[in-house]
């Protein structure tokens, strides 16, 4: 394929024009607070509209963005439910300026609509489709629309899933910039050629619309603004709302302690059945008012395995951190990344993999990054006026993929958007962490109705709660996640895998003494071709727990690795999935014990966690603390600590002479410093 290498590195803003120059100058006072809030608004109705038309439940909970772009391709203003997206028009319009713009057999004109969902060339995954718009003004080109969003199923080899996925081949639809409508009218040819390649062409056509949908509404409201107000008075709106957001992202990493950062995480296998270590490092260098990202020391790229990302991904996923973690308020725009230097790693790496590498399970490195990232400014920012930064959303946990035929008899594909939007947030320095709050890509996303869930796909939920002993213990814990489980129901063929993330690594560690939020295994439920909820003798399961217990009739499968291979699926048969909580803040010993009581009411928490973990004594029936006898829990811990206490010499020598077993490290690289082995390439 055509990669565009110096495309891949325009993310900073573009320089000034004369006419962004002469609107800013005309601006009055109040002019840029109503007017940037005039182009908020817009975007805001213009995701709405998507929102509300589409079919994917990804994109009704909010797995989507929309975003207003310059002429030139930098996001101005961004209406995100998924901070990830928001930027990824970025590169993809300034592909189509530099290629397209001036080449006759394509051009860019009013009316035209492009599609693209090709990762190497600014997308995340191919999943993610984007719709962008050019905006005419007096036959000028003013500006860019952009609607993006998280389809459940594109043609890959396994829908929703990674299994069977081991290059670029196996990933279904891909598409550089490319035009699908003239005259604001979707082209059928094209169309038909997309619904081609897929399973859910249903799903896909209307997907597409929804998007360019919501574009001609921003670009309905857009035209008399412009009308009113001038091309240049707008142009100068915009680019005041990129340079504010880069002065306030600068004057936040100001107030931060100077000073290197490091954050190193670990997955257990390759995306498919490939068990081993990946290692991923992230190296934040703070100085003055700039941040400099180096992703060096990440293992080689996963060879024949979905689990890679490019890295413009990560840089997109950082850049998403940014407004809801450090400049709160700010829209989510290119702005915020203009201080912000990244360093990327060797290519044949994980997060620089060859072109050729699939990368449609990259997601998770990605996220990964942006935690660490998230760490890093939670440390940078302590004991300054920014230590309130919290630890991150969790990142996925485990969810189920699926395909086949709905109880509708029509073609389904797609996975667990209830549980994937359904993560908990990480502690903060002074109150826990928030239960069930959205996912890290989407601080704003929501979980969908069971009912809606139950209307659309061939499932039946037997519980959705929060997860008990997940969340991150500390001083101040972690938002819990939240799990659930359903059964097959009522369907002539149905085929599904379950995914775990990670199985063994948690994502969601803790800080200042805090503990990582809990990894566990997918959970899949045989159970003979019956259906347990047709039973009246049937006592349905209540927790992930319960459900991973054998039951009477039952053959419960606890899926080791991150995937589950995809296989097919009776009536009655059932799955666990859960969200992933958030880490831990401070020492568990400091914990209020009435916080901990609290937890065990609603079930976040176990009494083997409030008695072991957190020293509390209480009446287990009244749950009326003994505050006398936790004390002396308490003190006995502390003294057990400095037992097993030592020499900070003597570990790390002890430490640094230990390595995983050889069978653990396939995927790693040299063992510690992760550099690559000579494997035979990405199709080995």
């Amino acid at each position: 394929m055509k990669v565009d290498r110096d495309i891949l590195q325009r993310y900073r803003i573009e320089p000034r024009t004369t006419r962004e120059e002469q609107g800013i100058a005309a601006l009055g006072p109040a002019d840029f607070s109503v007017y940037s809030m005039k182009l908020e608004l817009i975007a805001e109705e213009a995701k709405a509209v998507m929102v509300k038309t589409a079919i994917s439940e990804a994109i009704q909970s909010g797995d989507c963005a929309f975003g207003i772009y310059t002429a030139a391709g930098d996001l101005a203003i961004g209406a995100p439910g998924t901070y990830v997206h928001s930027v990824t028009g970025q590169i993809p319009i300034k592909y189509i300026m530099k290629n397209y713009a001036s080449d006759p057999s394509v051009g860019v004109r009013p009316g035209d609509i492009f599609f693209a969902n090709e990762p190497q060339l600014g997308g995340i995954h191919a999943p993610d489709l984007i719709v962008l718009m050019p905006v005419f003004h007096d036959e000028e080109l003013v500006c860019w629309v952009v609607a993006a969003g998280h389809n459940q199923e594109i043609g890959e080899t396994d829908p929703g899933g990674v299994e069977n996925i081991r290059s670029r081949y196996d990933e279904g639809l891909k598409t550089p910039p490319i035009r699908i409508a003239e005259n604001d009218r979707i082209k059928a040819d094209v169309m038909a050629m997309f619904c081609n390649m897929v399973r859910n062409h249903r799903m896909l056509e209307n997907d597409i619309q929804a998007r360019c949908a919501a574009c001609l509404r921003a670009k309905e409201r857009l035209l008399p603004l412009y009308q009113d107000k001038g091309a240049g008075f707008i142009d100068g709106v915009m680019r005041k709302a990129l340079e504010a957001a880069a002065d306030a992202t600068r004057a936040a990493f100001a107030e931060m302690l100077d000073g290197t950062y490091r954050q190193v995480m670990f997955l257990d296998s390759a995306g498919n059945k490939q068990l081993g270590l990946i290692r991923l490092v992230i190296t934040i260098v703070k100085q003055g008012d700039t941040l400099t990202v180096d992703l060096s020391g990440c293992s080689p790229q996963a060879p024949a395995s979905a689990g890679n990302t490019p890295t413009h991904a990560v840089r997109a996923a950082i850049n998403a951190m940014l407004p809801g973690y450090l400049v709160p308020g700010l829209p989510c725009s290119s702005g915020l990344f203009d201080a912000v230097t990244i360093v990327p790693p060797p290519e044949g790496t994980v997060l620089n993999p060859s072109p050729e590498a699939a990368v449609m399970g990259g997601a998770n490195m990605m996220m990964m990054m942006s935690a660490g990232f998230v760490q890093c400014l939670a440390r940078a920012g302590y004991a300054t006026r920014r230590e309130l930064v919290s630890l991150p959303v969790g990142w996925i946990g485990s969810l189920y993929a699926y395909a086949g035929l709905d109880q509708y008899r029509r073609t389904t594909t797609g996975f667990a958007i209830s549980m994937y939007n359904s993560s908990g947030g990480g502690a903060r320095p002074h109150e826990d962490g928030v239960d069930s709050m959205g996912v890290q890509v989407s601080m704003t996303a929501d979980s969908l109705d069971v009912e809606h869930d139950e209307m659309q796909h061939p499932f039946l939920w037997g519980f959705r709660r929060l997860t008990q002993d997940q969340a991150g213990p500390g001083k101040h814990r972690g938002g819990a996640a939240a799990s659930c489980g359903v059964y097959v129901h009522d369907t002539p063929m149905l085929y599904a895998n379950i995914m775990a993330t990670p199985h063994s690594f948690p994502i969601s560690t803790g800080i200042f003494g805090g503990y990582a939020a809990g990894c566990g295994p997918g959970v899949v439920v045989r159970n003979g071709g019956r259906l347990p909820l047709r039973n009246p003798a049937f006592q349905p399961p209540l927790s992930i727990q319960e459900m991973a217990s054998t039951q009477e009739g039952q053959q419960v499968t606890l899926p080791l690795g991150q995937t589950f291979p995809f296989s097919p699926m009776q009536e009655g048969d059932g799955f666990a999935a859960r969200g992933a909580s958030g880490g831990g803040w401070g020492d568990v010993l400091e914990r209020e014990p009435e916080a901990v009581m609290k937890d065990l009411r609603v079930g976040v928490c176990s009494h083997w966690a409030a008695k072991q973990l957190y020293r509390v004594a209480y009446d287990p029936e009244t749950f009326a603390v003994d505050e006398a006898g936790t004390q002396a829990l308490r003190d006995a811990e502390r003294r057990a600590r400095l037992a097993r206490g030592r020499r900070y010499d003597e570990f790390v020598a002890e430490w640094e002479g230990l390595s995983p077993p050889q069978e653990l490290l396939p995927l790693y690289g040299s063992w510690p410093d992760a550099q690559p082995l000579g494997h035979a390439g990405f199709f080995a």
